[in-house]
C-alpha cells in the first residue's frame, strides 16, 4: 500500500509539474519540496475531517 501510494503521488506530483510547466510556470527545488511537504498534511486533515462526524457535516454545509 504504501509503495502503491509514493507512486501515485510521485506521478501525481510529476503530471502537476507538466501541467505547471506548460503555462509557463517555475518551481525552485525549494519551492518544490514545501509543495510536497503539504500533501501528506492535507491529505491528513481531509482523512480527519471525512472520519470526524460533526466535522465532517459542516463542511459539506460549507461547500
Amino acid at each position: 500500500q504504501i509503495a502503491h501510494d509514493e507512486s501515485t503521488v510521485l506521478s501525481i506530483h510529476d503530471q502537476a509539474i507538466e501541467v505547471m510547466r506548460a503555462q509557463g510556470l517555475r518551481m525552485t527545488i525549494e519551492e518544490e519540496q514545501v509543495a510536497l511537504n503539504l500533501f501528506p498534511k492535507a491529505a491528513g486533515l481531509a482523512r480527519r475531517i471525512h472520519d470526524a462526524s460533526p466535522l465532517n457535516e459542516k463542511f459539506k454545509q460549507l461547500i
